[in-house]
């Protein structure tokens, strides 16, 4: 199909390059034979791009909507949607930064009701039924939310086949072409354990680097018996021999690499090229790291470990960087005594990037890190100058059977020490809450703020951190409930640190399972609880919910921040995000300004979701008006969450594939 420019993209010696972070392509179709039909479009782009999800919008009338698709993680990728009503141009975001890119479409088909309905029906039955029965009521939405849910998504377990369908060949001085780097191209040195029984492993190992495109490599075996091996192979002038001790550095440059593999690892045929791509593009950085998977007893690719992008927060885990990872040899000489990766990482933190890429396959049917239940808790970090004061800010409006649980906590289940509790009411009406909060004005701990008016939690919020004393704010919705006295330690520790900003707790729903811990961006168009409804004691994808972990956003049902980073920003938007997503955008306002989310698994509420306002059975109805300026605002970080790989489903909350 023919793309033809639309805006911000030029064309330079045959190459699109991209001029700014969201160019746009358009789509030579006429779009109102495909307005209001399913289609599923299937698209390439380059392997040496950094990977980016693209955006589909669609025009209708004066407006437009729009589509985050699956990124191409292995050259190609499919995507399954419905083109609005009244369609009359399609435009296509194939990337998310300037620069030159390769993008292409190879199919477009359209769908029949009747062919997607089987599909469902024969994957998940149950919401088969749904979606007929969303039909006949007329909830057009929900009944595509049900499609989108079931066949948006590969189940990890499916990933061979997931993997094979979206694979393309690396074309190097075709589609994959790429123009100069700006850097120079570095030389890149494996380092591999050798034995009599690794043998067959290295040579397939040595074979594959080989077939490499790029050219700048050597491969260091390691051990005892890796002399004769060595020895045996004169021929191939790569391949060097260290004895067991010995530096693997020998005369690299101070700008090389060298990085690790185990015998047997099968390496795709760009990752070498990727990696000193990156590398030449951002001399910057000294620790690079990709994304990896494994071979399973059967000989299929399994256990893809797709990993989110670097945090530079020093006191979170670095586990997650794991394998493929290179080191600029400049750092590995600084650090070899503390460990090559760790030292690089206690050098410089921040000099860490992620090439969102499979670099490796594991010859080993054990599942890698990312499916490995982490066994530890967090311990709650110190804050430098102890717990700080608080001002713990509740917004209510009657429904005194969940006001009066929450402020019973806080009394009698939560380490108060020097906090404040600030009650703000809104037009409560009911004799038995009037005189509930009467009696807890009482309370030398507690103040209580009438603030009436229409319904307007941004606001709300607002007027009680003006009035707050502390240092740190605490916002705390009237439908959690306290379940451990540490949770407020917890979450006043790591706001004390210099680059957090938000900072939230894993939230339970009553039977237990997670109802929050982290929001990810882009889930069905806008955001959403990742993996709420898995058990409390479940991990999570890579052990996330075991410790720590930096997300772009928290919900404000129980979300702490320093009082001057919260007022710098200028607190909720009350204007544009009354009701909805106005956490979201708080936690995003923040991040622009260089303070980090965070969310803290060790600090766990109760949290009884919209019971006190009531559940949103038609959000884009009720709504509509802040979603849409939510979208506006934050496309660019919508379609690249950094803490979800864009290899991942945006259409369902738990791991699945896109």
């Amino acid at each position: 199909m023919l793309l033809t420019i639309a805006e911000g993209v030029e064309l330079q010696n045959g190459v699109m390059v991209a001029t700014d972070n969201c160019p746009w392509l358009r789509l030579s179709v006429d779009a109102s034979r495909l307005a209001g039909r399913w289609v599923r479009l299937t698209y390439v782009s380059g392997l040496l791009e950094p990977l980016a999800r693209p955006v589909l919008r669609c025009f209708v009338g004066d407006s437009h909507t729009d589509e985050i698709l699956p990124a191409a993680l292995f050259g190609r990728a499919i995507w399954l949607g419905r083109i609005p009503e009244g369609t009359t141009a399609i435009w296509i975001s194939p990337t998310n930064q300037p620069g030159p890119f390769a993008f292409a479409i190879e199919k477009l088909r359209v769908e029949t009701r009747a062919r997607l309905l089987w599909r469902v029906f024969w994957r998940e039955p149950g919401r088969a039924w749904v979606c007929l029965w969303a039909r006949v009521i007329g909830m057009r939405h929900l009944a595509q939310l049900q499609v989108k849910r079931t066949l948006g998504a590969t189940p990890l377990r499916h990933y061979d086949r997931w993997l094979r369908a979206r694979t393309r060949p690396f074309d190097p001085g075709g589609f994959d072409r790429q123009g100069p780097s700006a850097g120079r191209k570095p030389h890149i040195r494996f380092v591999a354990p050798f034995s009599a029984a690794a043998k067959p492993g290295v040579l397939a190992l040595l074979a594959q680097l080989s077939a490499q495109p790029y050219p700048h490599w050597s491969l260091a075996v390691v051990g005892a018996e890796a002399a004769d091996f060595a020895n045996a192979n004169r021929d191939v002038h790569r391949l060097l021999f260290v004895a067991p001790g010995a530096s693997t550095l020998g005369d690299l440059r101070d700008d090389d690499f060298v990085a690790t593999l185990a015998p047997g690892d099968l390496v795709p045929d760009y990752a070498l090229t990727a990696l000193a791509r990156a590398a030449g593009d951002h001399p910057e950085i000294d620790v690079f790291y990709g994304d990896e998977d494994s071979i399973d007893g059967r000989g299929r690719r399994a256990a893809p470990c797709l990993k989110s992008d670097w945090s530079p927060m020093p006191f979170l885990a670095s586990s997650a960087i794991g394998a493929p990872c290179m080191v600029k040899v400049r750092t590995a000489r600084k650090s070899a005594e503390a460990g090559v990766l760790s030292g690089a990482l206690a050098c410089n933190p921040g000099a860490v990037r992620h090439v969102r890429r499979v670099l490796r396959t594991r010859a080993c049917a054990e599942p890698c890190a990312a499916n490995t239940p982490a066994e530890t808790r967090e311990t709650p970090l110190e804050s430098p100058s102890g717990a700080p004061r608080a001002s713990i800010i509740v917004a209510t409006r009657d429904r005194l059977d969940l006001f009066a649980r929450c402020i019973e906590g806080l009394k009698s289940a939560t380490r108060l020490g020097g906090a404040e509790v600030l009650v703000v009411d809104n037009d409560s009406a009911r004799d038995d809450t009037k005189a509930y909060l009467a009696d807890l004005a009482r309370d030398a701990r507690f103040r209580i703020l009438h603030m009436p008016g229409p319904f307007n939690f941004s606001r709300l919020c607002n007027q009680g951190a003006a009035a707050a004393r502390a240092p740190v704010l605490v916002f705390l919705n009237n439908d959690t409930e306290i379940i451990d006295e540490t949770w407020l330690d917890i979450l006043l520790a790591f706001t004390a640190h210099s680059d957090v900003g938000a900072v939230g707790a894993k939230l339970l729903y009553p039977n237990g399972r997670v109802q929050h811990a982290g929001v990810v961006l882009g889930i069905d168009g806008r955001a959403g609880h990742f993996e709420r409804g898995i058990a409390a004691s479940d991990p999570g994808y890579f052990g996330r919910l075991n410790m720590p972990h930096p997300v772009c956003a928290v919900t404000a049902a129980c979300l702490a921040v320093e009082a001057k980073k919260f007022f710098a920003v200028g607190g909720f938007d009350e204007v544009n995000l009354p009701v909805e997503l106005n956490d979201v955008d708080l936690c995003l306002r923040l991040n622009e300004r260089g303070w980090k989310t965070l969310c803290a698994p060790a600090a766990q509420l109760i949290h009884r979701e919209s019971a006190s306002r009531g559940a949103s059975v038609r959000p884009d109805e009720r709504y509509g008006a802040q979603h849409d300026y939510f979208r506006a605002r934050w496309l660019a970080v919508l379609r690249d969450d950094p803490y979800f790989h864009p290899g991942l489903s945006l259409d369902v909350l738990h791991p699945a594939l896109g």
